[in-house]
């Protein structure tokens, strides 16, 4: 399944919440409906996946009121899927300012206005935007910078690929790619290892993705 930063935030918001409050099994089995609605539109790439994800997600907050904070960014990636990129903008405005992952939502709200700007043919305006977007992962990277060390430094370089480290790193180098060049993105994954002394395995996988151009199904 290709799963991007934005997708891993909101389940994990959905798993937390799910987990504190303890609701009965129709909870749940609603949740694992909504997650399995987006899977199967990754799949086979048929719209009425989605359609059928936005109705259990009003299905979900009518009964259980306390996801209304985490709506609007369910509902902001369906709606990105469905390349409705102007309502996946206003949800994310309705997205609760003390929501967690505050620096992710000005990124996506970002990422949303490019594919505005790329319809409309903005080249200026695309660019600047790749620029907001890639200085928002870096501050947000750096934000949790001691938590990525220690994924970094892990003995098992599969962990460290299929963690949320890895999708982070990719979308992280591929907006800077846009700014720059993949000789660029190489060097700087090199310092990256340096200054980390990470796994090694693990760094050569990163840039074999990108110096084979191969790395989409870590993106949207």
């Amino acid at each position: 399944m290709c799963k991007n930063l934005f997708q891993i935030i909101v389940i994990l918001l959905l798993v937390t919440l799910s987990g504190c409050t303890g609701k009965e099994q129709y909870k749940q089995k609603q949740l694992d409906k909504l997650q399995n609605y987006v899977y199967q539109f990754h799949l086979q790439h048929k719209v009425n996946y989605l359609d059928s994800a936005l109705m259990v997600m009003r299905q979900i907050v009518e009964k259980f009121p306390e996801y209304k904070k985490i709506a609007p960014f369910k509902n902001a990636e369906i709606y990105y899927l469905k390349k409705d990129y102007e309502m996946a903008l206003s949800e994310l405005q309705n997205t609760d300012a003390e929501t967690h992952f505050v620096g992710f939502k000005t990124i996506w709200k970002n990422k949303i206005k490019v594919k505005i700007a790329e319809k409309a043919g903005d080249s200026l305006e695309v660019r600047s935007l790749y620029k907001q977007i890639y200085d928002g992962y870096l501050s947000a990277y750096n934000e949790i910078d001691q938590r990525v060390k220690e994924m970094l430094k892990k003995q098992d370089d599969n962990e460290i690929y299929a963690s949320w480290v890895n999708f982070l790193h990719v979308e992280m180098y591929h907006y800077r790619r846009l700014l720059t060049d993949t000789e660029t993105i190489l060097a700087s994954i090199d310092s990256l290892q340096a200054a980390t002394q990470g796994n090694e395995r693990y760094f050569e996988r990163l840039k074999k993705l990108f110096i084979d151009d191969n790395y989409e199904i870590f993106l949207e």
